[in-house]
């Protein structure tokens, strides 16, 4: 025996069927590819962090497997403190020893803020310093400071034409770093 589905009843059955599914298990599987796609992105990020950590202590023991007078040589450059008076002390001492009478020095203390994702700030220490001598006392004081341990960059270098003689007067800006 054979039952007669009206066409009608078999197209409401499918009617509901898909409203069923559209309005019911759609959205939940919307919530689940979204749920899917976020634990793909942490798994990626978990992944990423593990690398970097990993990173982080091959570092630190090539650090530690250094010579303790490669690290000292690092500390030296970029020290903890500004140290003022050690930096005025070398620089005056470079000076005198390249031949430059040393007129004035004087300092300001600033921080260099680094990409936004860094933590790390290094703190700058601008030297203006005001100077007499002869241009080849200039090029070797230009000389000596790139020997001393300090990390040191010239920021700025002025000269006025000699009033008497060959000696000029001399405004070199450096810049010092420490952490």
């Amino acid at each position: 025996m054979r039952q007669n589905i009206p066409l009608g009843a078999v197209g409401a059955l499918l009617a509901i069927s898909v409203l069923v599914i559209v309005f019911l298990l759609w959205p939940n599987f919307q919530t689940f590819s979204a749920l899917q796609n976020q634990l793909q992105e942490r798994e990626l990020e978990l992944k990423n962090l593990e690398a970097y950590f990993n990173r982080l202590k091959q570092l630190q023991e090539e650090i530690a497997s250094q010579p303790s007078e490669k690290l000292t040589l690092i500390e030296q450059s970029l020290p903890d403190e500004p140290s003022l008076p050690s930096l005025y002390e070398a620089l005056s001492q470079t000076a005198s020893q390249s031949g430059l009478a040393l007129r004035s020095i004087n300092s300001f203390v600033g921080v260099v803020a680094q990409e936004a994702e860094q933590t790390l700030r290094f703190r700058t220490i601008e030297v203006n310093m005001e100077m007499e001598g002869t241009y080849e006392a200039l090029k070797e004081f230009l000389v000596s400071t790139r020997k001393l341990p300090r990390l040191l960059s010239i920021k700025a270098l002025k000269f006025d034409s000699p009033e008497r003689g060959s000696t000029f007067k001399f405004s070199v800006t450096l810049q010092a770093y420490s952490y």
